[in-house]
């Protein structure tokens, strides 16, 4: 019975060691040409993405509906950006391809006569509010364009100036930055959801606990171990002398 309950802790403890490790959180990836005139539920975040593929196919206008959970808001940022930024002038249209960002409203939110196609990359929060949506288009007739690098991370938060204490609810993780109150699921795993890395820095102090935690539960394991077999040793050896002296 003794030996039944050791290998339960043991599984135990196993178990929890490759949770704390390998469970860290990282949002999902998908890509706008696979979700075209569909809704996304969006969870904690989103990573959004052109295409899986190298080439886009030209004449097209894509547009995927983003949803926020309910008593939830989207945020918007750019984690990287580099489009074939044809166009005749800064304030001009753009001739081969571009994105856009809108509200729930359908309000546009980056610049640009048809979409944005600047050689910078926009920067800032975008406020989706309860959702919003995302659209990429092509221009080029027959010919296929090379799909831009355009890494997108949508991030659920709730405003914590709503909440009837002005506090973050159980769970979330208090940016002290726009009000924001992020899962605490997205923290410390390299992605900035709160949009000033707070999430990334503040965030982290959990997992160090947690670490520290495994660290102490291991060198105890360890110990635990240690005397088992001191204690299997002496009962062996003491079993060896009696057998000897009988």
């Amino acid at each position: 019975m003794a030996s039944f309950f050791n290998c339960v802790f043991f599984i135990q403890f196993v178990s929890c060691l490759v949770v704390g490790i390998y469970g860290t959180y990282y949002p999902s990836v998908i890509y706008a040409d696979q979700y075209c005139g569909k809704s996304y539920q969006v969870g904690s975040d989103v990573r959004i993405q052109l295409s899986s593929s190298l080439f886009l196919n030209p004449n097209v206008i894509c547009v995927v509906t983003l949803l926020a959970a309910p008593g939830t808001k989207l945020v918007a940022r750019f984690r990287n950006y580099d489009m074939n930024s044809d166009y005749v002038s800064e304030s001009g249209p753009c001739l081969v391809e571009s994105i856009q960002l809108f509200d729930f409203k359908v309000t546009p939110l980056l610049t640009g006569t048809n979409g944005y196609c600047r050689t910078w990359t926009p920067s800032g929060d975008y406020d989706l509010g309860a959702g919003g949506f995302f659209s990429y288009t092509t221009y080029q007739y027959n010919t296929l364009i090379y799909t831009a690098s355009v890494d997108l991370l949508v991030s659920q938060f709730i405003d914590r100036s709503s909440m009837p204490d002005l506090s973050c609810p159980k769970d979330y993780f208090d940016c002290n930055y726009n009000n924001y109150c992020v899962s605490e699921d997205v923290t410390c795993n390299g992605y900035d959801d709160c949009g000033n890395s707070n999430d990334e820095i503040t965030g982290c102090s959990r997992s160090y606990v947690f670490l520290a935690g495994v660290g102490v539960g291991i060198i105890f394991f360890v110990v635990i171990i240690a005397i088992i077999v001191v204690f299997v040793t002496r009962a062996l050896r003491r079993r060896y002398i009696y057998t000897q002296i009988a």
